[in-house]
This record gives structure tokens, sequence and C-alpha cells, in this order.
């Protein structure tokens, strides 16, 4: 209910010259205040009833006025001309009590106003009035609060109906301002016989009151004649429709003018005294904070609508989580991935929707996430068929009301990884026709270093056999042959077998991995091609490195580059021969460097900055791959790979690779 403002107290002149008895209650009931009229009718003196109870300003008639004041202070709602036998002049007294003030909800006191039964001023039949619209105010109030906001024009509706008949008008409108400036009629009621030919562009066909309504200016009409010329079209329009009398009051619609309320007088012209304009004024406000209200919740509601849309049209899943991780919201698309409803879906943890060995670091993820505020997770995604699809989440923590939860999307790379197996397909067949090309320019030097075992052998071979036809066999010399023999083959054998498995084809396959094993596999390989360039292959491996993981054959293949690219550099300097240092180190924790330090002629600034490009080559014939290949090798093993300038000359090539003090050596 609307709080009802006490009457005049004494100090107010207005309440002065009255027959009409004023007296404020707190919520005890004890005096606040009183005018002189109350006074009178106690016979008590002015001064000293302030903080006095109800009983003690009226003895005869107390008990019953306290009664009905503790009943309007319980159901909040007004006592309107209750007949109260109060000893006095008059005997008998009507008595309208209001209650008055808020205080959390509740009425903190009451006015009471005292008037003979023969008293019929004006000023009792406005207020009864007033007192009787303040509740039927108070009743709308109560239906626009329990409506929708998709319910609000029709509560405006039958409210407009319960005024006009209130006022005994012949009609009303409640029309409202849009957006975009135009007016369009919210509203309509008509009294019982009366016609009425609603206006569809009310701003056109009354533009000079819907000027004055802007302006915030009420409008009371109780001759035509009253209308000003400049509203000359208002006139026809209003006389058109058989109105006689009419009275507008703006309505303030978010803080500005966004309507009008309006009463009709057709059967006869009518005056619109101030007080009926005041009463209609409230109404105005009532329906402008109903149509505020319908306004707001219609763009949350839009807003909603609009989220939901640009969610459902996400391709990926969007996720929202609360601090427990379990789904709070989620898209349309998440029921159509994974099979399951959205009743399946509804408070369900998000651990459930991902692939159990993924689990563990999901919970770390979500952990992170809450903690940092953000965090990134590849894992797969079970569908309710059974199928696993892979996705990259990331997520971040948003604060909401003051609770925290996980946002965020998780995007299907099911195309991803199939680009990169497919890449990684095309790089291991680039690999290996670079190895077979390799092993076309080595074969000179593989077939020298595969005949020196070889002619020992049959050397060997041919000693055994004469000691075997002499018939003087020197079985310690027979031993030493044979085991000469043994070993040699061994040589042979494994020079084959290295070259086996560089030219092997295959599905790559990353193992824990020696590295000081790795770079002194590639010296019987290179060892020849070395020599013949003059050039000597230096070792400096440091001792118990822990291993990395990484496919063998394509990190030998880097290394078999890196060192013919150094040799061939010494050859090519102008001081031929000269040192190729390969060096081992573990640099700092998890990452070791191979580095291999050649001594070659100065390399030009073009050359070295695109020396890792495609198809880039100083060398004639050369297919400038061999480094390109390389780098991509050594990146897909998570290290790097790149080049310094030596302070004297040649270049250093360092290559890194990732590794763990607890993997095995």
């Amino acid at each position: 209910m609307r709080d009802v403002q006490p009457l005049a107290r004494d100090s107010d002149p207005a309440s002065e010259g009255l027959a009409v008895g004023v007296c404020e209650l707190d919520r005890e009931l004890r005096c606040l205040g009183l005018n002189r009229a109350m006074a009178a009718l106690t016979r008590q003196p002015f001064a000293g009833h302030v903080g006095r109870s109800v009983r003690e300003i009226l003895p005869p008639g107390g008990a019953a006025l306290e009664s009905l004041c503790r009943q309007v202070l319980g159901s909040e709602q007004p006592i309107i001309d209750a007949d109260v036998r109060i000893a006095g002049p008059e005997g008998r007294w009507l008595v309208t009590i209001i209650p008055h003030g808020t205080d959390d909800g509740g009425p903190v006191g009451v006015t009471i106003l005292f008037r003979p039964p023969a008293y019929g001023d004006r000023l009792g039949r406005n207020l009864q009035d007033r007192l009787r619209f303040e509740a039927l105010l108070s009743e709308l109030a109560r239906g626009f609060v329990g409506s929708r906001f998709d319910e609000i024009d029709a509560q405006i509706r039958q409210g407009l109906e319960r005024i006009v008949e209130f006022f005994a008008a012949d009609g009303g409108q409640v029309l409202e301002l849009r957006e975009d400036g135009s007016a369009r009629l919210l509203s309509h009621a008509l009294a019982p016989g009366f016609e009425f030919d609603l206006p569809e562009l009310p701003d056109v066909e009354f533009p000079w009151i819907a000027a004055e309504v802007l302006r915030g200016r009420e409008i009371r009409i109780s001759h035509l004649d009253e209308l000003p010329p400049e509203a000359g079209r208002d006139r026809l329009s209003i006389a058109s429709r058989g109105v006689r009398s009419l009275v507008v009051c703006p309505i303030v619609v978010d803080g500005k003018i966004g309507g009008s309320i309006v009463l009709n007088s057709a059967r006869h012209e009518r005056h619109w005294p101030d007080e009926l304009v005041g009463t209609l004024r409230l109404a105005g406000e009532m329906f402008g904070a109903a149509i505020t209200r319908r306004r707001a919740e219609e763009r949350l509601a839009q807003e909603k609508q609009l989220v939901e849309a640009v969610l459902d049209s996400l391709p990926g899943l969007f996720f929202m989580l609360d601090e427990n991780g379990r789904m709070v919201r989620w898209n349309r698309n998440r029921e159509v991935v994974t099979g399951y409803s959205a009743e399946e879906l509804r408070g369900r943890h998000f651990l459930e929707g991902i692939a159990p060995e993924y689990e563990k670091g999901a919970a770390e993820a979500f952990a992170r996430g809450f903690a940092d505020g953000g965090a990134q997770l590849e894992h797969e995604v079970p569908t309710k068929d059974g199928r696993r699809i892979p996705h990259l989440a990331t997520g971040r923590r948003v604060m909401l009301a003051g609770k925290a939860y996980a946002l965020g999307m998780a995007i299907d790379i099911s195309a991803l990884r199939a680009a990169e197996d497919h890449i990684r397909r095309q790089q291991a067949e680039l690999a290996h026709v670079a190895r077979v090309s390799a092993m076309g320019e080595l074969v000179a030097a593989i077939a020298h270093e595969l005949n020196q075992p070889l002619t020992a052998i049959r050397t060997n071979a041919q000693a055994t056999r004469r000691m075997l036809a002499s018939g003087e066999v020197d079985k310690a010399e027979l031993d030493e042959a044979l085991g000469d023999i043994s070993a040699d083959a061994g040589r042979a054998s494994e020079i084959i077998r290295r070259l086996r498995e560089l030219l092997r084809k295959g599905t790559p396959e990353k193992l824990p991995l020696d590295v000081n094993e790795l770079v002194r596999g590639i010296e019987p390989l290179t060892k020849m091609e070395a020599l013949h360039n003059n050039v000597s292959l230096v070792m400096d491996l440091a001792p118990d490195l822990p291993a990395t993981v990484g496919d063998r054959i394509q990190l030998q293949q880097v290394m078999l580059n890196l060192v013919r690219n150094g040799c061939d550099a010494i050859r090519d300097g102008a001081r031929p021969g000269g040192r190729l240092v390969l060096r081992t180190a573990l640099t700092r924790p998890g990452t070791l460097e191979i580095t291999v330090e050649d001594a070659g002629p100065p390399l030009s600034d073009e050359a070295f900055a695109h020396m890792f490009q495609p198809f880039y080559t100083t060398k004639p014939g050369g297919l400038g791959v061999g480094l390109s290949i390389s780098r991509s090798i050594v990146e897909a093993h998570g290290g790097l790979l790149w080049a310094s300038r030596n302070p004297e000359r040649g270049l250093t090539m360092h290559l890194t690779l990732p590794c763990e003090a607890d993997w095995p050596r």
C-alpha cells in the first residue's frame, strides 16, 4: 500500500480553524502531536498531550479507540468513519484512522481524525474519496506485484477500468510512448453506452496535447472552447469522437515522460478539480512504474534469448560450472554432440563428461583455474553411444552475484588431430626420402667402411685355412683368428644394422633415449666422410645425463644432417681440415642440449637468415630441405634447433630436447 502521509500537526496553519481533530500516535499508541481542535475535544491543556497514551488522552472512549488503532496497525488498512462514543459536547464522533510511514514493511504509527457526524464539508468528502482511491491503488499494486511482465498490459487495462468506474468517467485511455518516439494506445476503458473511436496514431491526431504531455504538463479541458488556437487539430479529433471534457496526466517511464493517462466525459461538460487530478496522477505513477518494470524485464528476457541463441549457435561445447564442478549451464550443441538430454546433464559433475584417463588432469586444471583464474586442457569427451571425441577446453573463473563459477568452451579438435597425423606422415615420408638421399651420397664412404672388416675377415679366414692345411694347428693362434673374424663380422653387421635403421620406413615411435648413445651412433656412418674431408670428429659428452623421449631414427637423421653439414663447411674453408666438436650437456633442469661446432668459413647474413627455410641452399646440387626437415623433427619432439656464429669462424648448431630427472637412462 502507498504510504498515507500524516495530516497537519499544530504547527501547520492549514489545520487550524477546522472542526476536525487530528492526532498522531506512534506504534505504541503514544501521542506524537495534535492540533488545537483535538486539544479542545479532550478538554485538556494543549501542551500536555505529547507522550501520553490514547487511553490517557481520551479516558471515556480510549479502550475502544485503542482496539481500533491496533486493528489498523495489524491490517495496514485504514478505518473510515467508525462511530465512537466520547464524552463531550458532541458525545458521538466519526473517527478515521490511517496507518502512516513504514519500517521494514510495517506502519510506524497512525493518524486519527475526529469529526462530528453532521460535519460534511469538502475536506471530509475529499478525504474519504482519497482514502477509497488509496485503497483501490493498493489493491491494483498488489496485482502488479504478482504479475509476470507479459501480464502487465492486461493488469493496466483492468486497473484503468476500475479507475474509470471510480471517477464516474465515460472513458479512459493509457498511452505509451515507444522508444522510437511514436505513441501507441496501450489500454482503454469505456463506460456502458459510451462509444469511442480509438485513435490509431494518437500523436498525429492530437499533436498539441502530445507536445504538452512531452513537456510534462497536465491538461484539463472542461469545455472544448478552452483549447488554444494552436490546438485546432486536437479540437476536431476530440469533437469527432463526441468527447466534451477531458483530463490528461503525463506518465513517467524510465525517468522521463513515457506516456499519459486520460479520462473523458461525453455526456456532459465536467470540471476536473485539483483533488481528482492529484489522485489520477497517483494512478499514472503506478502505471508508469509498471511499464518501467515491464520494459526492463522485456529487455532482460530479450538479452537472455540473445545469450541463449548465441550459445546455441556456438560450434563448441559451452560449459558453466559451480565451485563444486557441477553443470549449471550449457549450450544445445553439448546435448547434440554427447547424446545426453538436458535432464541428464543438469547437476552432473564435469568429470563424468571426460574420458577416465584424462580425469586427473581435468581435476587439476579445474583447481588451477579457480586458483589462477584460467586453465586449458586437451581431453576426450565420451558420448552416450560409446564414441570418444577429442576436445580442447579453455575456461576462466568468473564472479557472478558474489559466487565463483568456471566459464568456458571445449572445441572439437578431431580435424586438427587428423591434420596433424597427416602432416606427421608427410613429414616422415619426406624425412625418409632425405635419409635415402643422404645414404646415396654416403655410399662410397660406407662401402669403404664395410670393406675394412670384410678384408680382415678374408685375411683371417685364409690364414686359418693355411694353418689347417699344414697340419700344425696352434690352438691359441686359431682361437685368436676366429675371434678376429667374429669381431669383424659384428662390426660389419652393426654398420648394416644402422643403415637399415636409417633407411627403414615406418611410423615414428617415441621411446626413452640416451643422448650420448645417440651421438655416438652417428660416428660409424660419418667416419669415412670425415676422414675424406680431413675432419676430426671430437666428442665431448657429459656423463650421467637424464634420458629424453623421442624417435631414435628421426633424431639420428637430424644428427647425421648436422654432422655432414659441418664436414662440408670445414672442407670448403680457406684452411682445409679442422675439428668438428659434438657436445652434450644439461643446460638447465628439464633441458638437454646437443651442439655441433664447426670451423668452416664465414656465412653471409642472407644465408644465415634463410638457412632453415625450405629449399634454400648454398650447395651446388643441394635440395635445401635438410635443415628445414631437421627443425620440424626437433620441434615435434618439443625441442628447438637454431644456429649461432662462433667468435673466430664457423657456426655452432644448437639442438635442445626436453627431459625429466626421473626418466630412465
